[in-house]
């Protein structure tokens, strides 16, 4: 999947069950918020990967997902 170009950032408002895209070993993939953590981290579990690949990822790692209007239907 490729970066939206919109980082997240420290004043980026985040809530249980929104989508974004995290960083991981290179590769952008799409992520469901699961939580925010006091000191700014961010409880993220990956679309289409089981509970065990949950993590939990500084705000440097994720992106806004931005839709595509052309994906939509």
């Amino acid at each position: 999947m490729a970066p939206s170009g919109r980082p997240v950032g420290a004043d980026t408002p985040l809530e249980a069950g929104a989508q974004v895209l995290a960083e991981w070993n290179g590769a952008w993939w799409l992520a469901t918020v699961v939580s925010t953590e006091p000191n700014g981290a961010v409880r993220i579990h990956y679309s289409d990967w089981g509970d065990d690949w949950d993590e939990t990822v500084p705000r440097e790692r994720l992106q806004e997902y931005v839709v595509d209007s052309s994906e939509k239907k």
